[in-house]
């Protein structure tokens, strides 16, 4: 229907067309195209359509994010359509066109806005770069990219937030209306950010509107932080594929050491990328030098898993390892927590390859509830094609989460992250063009998140994620469930929310303080198993407790009090 850019209603049914091409009839207003033979029906470029009847064809698809909502409930019409795996809507008609297709009984058929990753319709552009202003002199194209920055976007209605890439680059379409856009740096006392936030109006504004933010330190402050990344699943007898991931959150350059620790005898060493600087029995050291502000570095490593059958130290389904990494230097760290990860990875014989997995394990522990907990989401295209883009969904239950204290730290692919309804985040992985070759054809992203300080022992808090394969239904993770116990079995206690242990991680030493009397402090292995007791006499609010004795790796220590008990966990360097 070329040419005919006045058309305002097309009836065009009983033809047995193949095809129906109205991207330049852009004041159509009503499609009546029922009973041919459409395969696609694209309806992208109809920015003023509300009415549509295309019953009893044939189509595989049918484009409807066109930025223009067909509101009323008798004014859109797709049913006997029965081969229809795809529907690409506008975020305001997902409800209603969700309906419909349950009732048509279109079991198979995925709908959501992911054909693109811009309104339909006429939409206006903001866009810009964050830098670190290195030499502060201003920010300029020498100076670093800031990545991942958080920007929070609000028309006065609807807010969202939008997370950049590690690019520092953003690029936010929007529809006309009046917008305030507020940079967010994850420590704010670090840093100076200019401008503070920018106010957009468009049409006023011409589009597309670009502004660069520039990131300035305000004070001296270290900060590292690590995580360690399980990038497959953990067999008895095969290889596992593990990622150390640090950066430097603070605004100083730092040098120093990343220590891993592992059980030799369930495992052996494979190959590491970097190479490894010191090899010892448990124990695998790498140094760095010069890690910039906002820099990330990764290491690479592969383990090789004992088998069931080993004489010695057999490894079965269900079987956890354990693993402590750290990264150096601790002391003078404004968040030493961070400088430590520990992974918790069960044994599995069934390899799932779409799934979600929190790195504490099963379990924490009441002291680390209100903490940052951390998950990785893997995926694979199985498909026979490449998968040109990927958007793993994730809806946080507001229940058991801090949905504003969500951070992306690592993927395997460039990606945005986007968080909007509150509660729904979104991970894009747009012309990601993922293989599907066994080699190539993985994938996954890692964020961490705070739960609730309100939750109690026995509380669980489970977490799921559905993946987006191009314009396939969605595959949907197994629920990932942990829940607070207290390590040791105990039960029915009162907390001393006064006592405090420290340094932690620690190499020699632990001190533990408080504003009531101590009456004893025991100290277990990761299994519970007592090693050490020490009964307090007098009137004594702080004491100092040796580790010389112990070997590196996670213990538990119980302090009594004169009011409470605390468990916690500590690690020996």
């Amino acid at each position: 229907m070329n040419g005919c850019t006045s058309l305002f209603e097309l009836w065009y049914s009983n033809n047995n067309l193949i095809n129906l091409d109205v991207s330049t009839n852009v004041n159509l207003d009503a499609l009546i195209c029922e009973s041919n033979n459409f395969t696609d029906l694209d309806l992208s470029s109809n920015i003023n359509l509300t009415y549509l009847a295309c019953q009893s064809n044939n189509l595989n698809t049918l484009n409807l994010k066109n930025g223009s909502t067909i509101q009323g409930t008798n004014d859109l019409y797709f049913p006997n359509n029965p081969n229809l795996a795809y529907i690409c809507i506008d975020e305001e008609e997902l409800s209603q066109v969700q309906n419909l297709v349950d009732s048509y009984g279109y079991s198979n058929c995925a709908v959501n806005t992911y054909c693109t990753f811009t309104p339909g319709g006429d939409f206006y552009e903001v866009t810009g770069e964050a830098r670190f202003d290195t030499n502060i002199n201003g920010c300029d194209a020498g100076d670093s990219y800031y990545p991942y920055l958080q920007y929070n976007i609000t028309d006065g209605t609807t807010s969202a937030t939008f997370i950049t890439n590690t690019l520092g680059e953003y690029y936010f379409p929007v529809e006309a209306g009046s917008y305030t856009i507020t940079p967010q740096v994850e420590n704010p006392t670090y840093f100076n950010v200019s401008p503070t936030s920018l106010v957009v109006n468009f049409p006023t504004n011409m589009s597309p509107y670009t502004q660069d933010f520039c990131v300035t330190p305000n004070g001296a402050f270290n900060d590292l932080e690590i995580v360690l990344l399980p990038i497959n699943q953990a067999s008895a007898g095969f290889e596992a594929e593990y990622q150390l991931v640090y950066k430097n959150k603070g605004n100083t350059t730092l040098s120093g050491s990343v220590d891993f620790s592992f059980n030799d005898d369930l495992m052996d060493f494979v190959s590491a990328l970097p190479i490894v600087d010191v090899q010892t029995t448990g124990g695998l050291t790498w140094n760095y030098t010069s890690l910039q502000p906002f820099e990330t570095r990764t290491i690479e490593f592969i383990m090789n898993i004992n088998t069931p059958t080993d004489p010695s130290f057999p490894v079965n389904e269900d079987d956890v390892l354990d693993y402590t990494t750290t990264i150096n230097p601790v002391a003078g760290d404004e968040t030493p927590i961070d400088n430590v990860s520990e992974l918790h990875q069960t044994v599995v014989n069934f390899y799932d390859p779409n799934d979600k997995t929190c790195l504490e394990g099963k379990t924490i522990a009441p002291s680390e509830v209100g903490e940052y907990v951390h998950y990785v989401i893997r995926f694979e295209n199985t498909g026979s094609s490449n998968a040109i883009n990927i958007v793993v969904r994730d809806v946080i239950d507001t229940n058991m989460y801090d949905v504003s204290t969500l951070i992306p730290l690592h993927g395997s692919h460039e990606y945005t992250t986007r968080i909007k309804n509150t509660n729904e985040v979104e991970f894009i992985f747009e012309n990601i063009n993922l293989p599907f070759d066994n080699a190539n054809n993985d994938g996954f992203v890692a964020f961490k998140i705070k739960t609730l300080p309100t939750l109690v022992v026995n509380d669980t808090f489970e977490n799921e994620a559905e993946i987006y394969f191009d314009y396939n239904f969605p595959i949907i993770t197994d629920k990932e469930i942990t829940t607070i116990v207290n390590p040791l079995g105990v039960s029915n206690y009162i907390l001393d929310s006064s006592l405090k242990i420290y340094p932690k991680p620690t190499n020699d030493f632990i001190k533990i303080s408080g504003k009531n009397n101590l009456k004893s402090i025991a100290l277990y292995d990761i299994n519970g198993r007592l090693l050490q007791e020490v009964k307090v006499l007098g009137n004594q609010i702080e004491k100092e407790i040796g580790l010389h004795q112990l070997a590196s790796g996670i213990y538990l220590i119980k302090v009594t009090s004169s009011k409470g008990v605390l468990i916690d966990k500590i690690i020996k360097e």
